[in-house]
């Protein structure tokens, strides 16, 4: 088996990679918004 430790750490590391990837993903999320805004406000 593997040692617990070990695998307690690259649980952690995983949850911070994962944390990490949503920030990134909301922040994109955010940017495409304020474009889209943007463009509609030329558009009109």
């Amino acid at each position: 088996m593997l040692n617990p430790k070990v695998r307690q750490k690259t649980l952690h590391q995983n949850l911070d990679e994962n944390r990490h990837f949503y920030f990134i993903n909301k922040n994109t999320k955010r940017k495409f918004c304020q474009i889209n805004q943007e463009l509609l406000n030329i558009q009109v």
